[in-house]
């Protein structure tokens, strides 16, 4: 079963500037899920040992639940990517399959990818930010520009990904 995502004290900054303050994202959801998404691309991972005490701040289990069809098909796209990477065997059924531990497990590797790529994140956006006018500017240039985000260490062939699976 999926679980509330902390958002740790030194990373919560950039959520709330993109959402509250800035207006860039609507939820902290969305956040979470571009930042895994960075992560995974740039192959950045941070590992964080979470102190539910000291976190108060959370992307709640019921806006999981609510966003379920999105937050598991990106999670799974990373959890496919991080296996491919590392060289995992049998990665379509520790992809898709839904036992609690394999999700808590998938739900992991997106907030370690998640904790790695907010920053970077946060940087595209908010670069040589004075007006919020220069916000859209650099989301336009990031969606125009390929190589503003590098996908680290090819994943191979369509032919050796088909392989993975069998």
């Amino acid at each position: 079963m999926y679980k509330d995502i902390l958002l740790e004290k030194n990373y919560y900054n950039y959520y709330r500037i993109l959402r509250d303050d800035n207006n860039v994202y609507s939820t902290y959801l969305q956040i979470f899920l571009n930042a895994a998404l960075i992560g995974c691309m740039e192959n950045i991972q941070k590992f964080e040992e979470k102190n539910d005490s000291e976190s108060r701040n959370r992307i709640p289990l019921s806006v999981i639940i609510n966003n379920k069809y999105d937050f598991e098909c990106i999670v799974n796209v990373i959890t496919f990517i991080h296996f491919l990477r590392i060289g995992e065997e049998r990665i379509f059924e520790k992809v898709f399959i839904d036992s609690d531990d394999a999700l808590k497990q998938k739900q992991e590797i997106a907030e370690n990818y998640a904790r790695g790529g907010i920053k970077k994140l946060y940087d595209l956006i908010m670069e040589d930010v004075s007006h919020k006018e220069d916000i859209m500017d650099n989301i336009l240039e990031v969606l125009d520009d390929p190589n503003a985000i590098e996908f680290k260490k090819e994943i191979g062939s369509i032919e050796d990904v088909i392989k993975n699976f069998v």
